[in-house]
This record gives structure tokens, sequence and C-alpha cells, in this order.
């Protein structure tokens, strides 16, 4: 699509687009689209808009040209909402626009408070600030895990006291999850890190208590214990099992910071989720990223493979 303007100071300018609903970001297609706009115009702009983060992580990576020169600018859809909610004069195809947008979650999530951490454990395990930051958790690049796990994860809304991400392999032998700790009495048997900030954002590999009371898996808390410092540089707690302080049977691990601390003084729902994924995807890399873990793992029998429903990619 070709939008033709004259701006206030009569100027002309030239706005190309092409508009893919639920589209991946494609480098290669990116990469494409510069050159011929270089072709064009040497003074062309380069601008991506994307779904979520994950797309804008992306497209902020590609690089152009000899001189490495990045998009001139990438956004997310919600910051358009922002810009044309503001309009104050909106026809009837302008509101209809916006309503699209919102009724597809292209539009801000409501950020999560301070206030309303600390009334969390009192509330309903699920809010809806929470359930939203998942689902756009789950958008995110969480290849670091590996393969056997899956790629698709799923999402719990509240059950067992937690709102979080789970990669598991069959069998449950093991299982990766990750997210929200609101209630600790439901089943993770772990005090929260700083309560009178309120929740956690947590970290835990799990499996049967029977497979983890193995003498099989002494190599497996050797390396996790080799782990721990590293691990603890970014968190407030982090226990292996049957370590004085976790007392879930099923936990291998469990990695704990407090939410508020993580979220600092982010407003918007967009960087609050950027600050939980960096720090999420640090723990993971320390865990996965040279392959110990894993290893030790299926030596001493947790060699689940991925669930047959799982799409592996």
């Amino acid at each position: 699509m070709l939008i033709e303007a004259t701006l206030s100071d009569d100027t002309s300018e030239k706005i190309y687009c092409e508009h893919k609903w639920r589209a991946p970001c494609d480098s290669g297609q990116l990469i494409d689209y510069y050159k011929v706009a270089k072709e064009k115009n040497a003074h062309a702009r380069i601008v991506f808009i994307g779904s979520n983060l994950e797309q804008r992580r992306i497209a902020r990576n590609i690089t152009f040209g000899p001189e490495k020169a990045p998009l001139d600018a990438c956004f997310l859809w919600e910051d358009v909402y922002r810009t044309l909610e503001i309009v104050k004069h909106k026809d009837e195809i302008f509101r209809q626009f916006l309503e699209f947008m919102k009724t597809h979650a292209l539009n801000p999530g409501e950020p999560i408070s301070s206030a309303g951490l600390i009334a969390l454990p009192e509330a309903a395990r699920a809010t809806r600030s929470l359930r939203r930051a998942a689902e756009r958790l789950a958008q995110m690049n969480w290849n670091i895990i590996p393969r056997r796990y899956g790629s698709i994860p799923g999402i719990n809304y509240g059950k067992w006291g937690v709102t979080n991400l789970t990669f598991s392999t069959a069998g449950w032998l093991p299982g990766v999850d990750f997210g929200f700790l609101v209630d600790t009495t439901q089943g993770y048997e772990v005090a929260l890190t700083k309560p009178s900030k309120g929740i956690d954002l947590m970290l835990r590999i799990a499996s049967h208590k029977d497979r983890l009371e193995s003498d099989e898996m002494a190599p497996v808390r050797a390396i996790l214990l080799k782990k721990l410092p590293h691990l603890k540089e970014t968190s407030d707690s982090a226990l292996i099992w049957r370590q004085e302080g976790n007392g879930c049977p099923y936990s291998l691990l469990i990695v704990q910071k407090c939410l508020a601390d993580v979220i600092g003084t982010r407003e918007r729902d967009s960087d609050q989720i950027e600050a939980m994924y960096q720090i999420l995807h640090d723990w993971l890399t320390i865990l996965f990223s040279d392959g110990t873990l894993d290893t030790a793992l299926i030596a001493a029998g947790l060699n689940g493979e991925a669930n047959a429903a799982d799409t592996v990619i």
C-alpha cells in the first residue's frame, strides 16, 4: 500500500506499507525491503511494527549492508495505539480500528503495580495483569531450554498458587516451569522472599518425588550446587531439593526474586515483561547453556522426551 502525503511545510512524503496479520518477523524479508527502499531513495527510512516483544527483539537485532546499519525504528502495535488513541476527532473507521486492536490484545496492557503485588497473596490467584504477563512471556524466545522439553509452553492460570509457563518432557521427567509465585501454601512450599513487597518471580525444575530421592540424582545435585552461586547473583533465593527452605518434595530446584524489584520503576507493561524475560532467560542460561545439567538429568533416569502433542521446531 502506498500513502502519499503533503506535510505542513509543503514537503511531500511517500509511505509504503505492508501489513501481515499474524505473520512472524522475517529477517530476510526485512533485509530485502531495506535494499529495495535504499535503491529508490538513499534517505528512505525503514520502520518495523510488531505485535509482540519477541518480534521487536528480532527486528532490533537485524543489521543492513556493510555498515551494519539497524532499522530506523522498531515499535510495538501498542505504541501505535497510544499515539492514535489520543487523537480527539475519530471517525467510524478510526474507532473500529482501535477497537480491533483492543480485541486482539494489540493495545497496551495494564501494568503490574507495587500495591497490587502486595495485595495479591490475599486476592484471586490469577489476576488479569498476571494472566496477560504470562501470555506475553509465552511469545518470547525460550530456545535456551533443551529441545526435549518442547517448544510450546503450557500456561497455568493460578493452580497450585502460581501463574506460570510450563515446559515438560513426557511423563514429567523432568519439567521446567517459571512465572509468578503468589500463594506459597498451595504446593510450592517455599516462603516469599520479601513478603512486605508482594509476590515472586520464580523458576523451578521438578519431577516425581521417588525419582528425586534416587541415589542416581547425586551428580545432578552436585552440578546444581556449583550453579547456585551464579543463580544467587540475580535472585533473592535459590534452593535445591531438600535444602532448608525448599519444602516441596517435587522441586529439584527453585529460584525466586521479588517481582517488585524486577519491575522497579518501569510503568509500561511491555517494559516490565522485558525485565522479567531478561531475569528468567539469565537463570535458564546458567542452568542449561553448558549442557552439563541436562546430560546429568538424562543419566539419572530423568530422560523423558518431548510430548507427542508438542511441535518441536
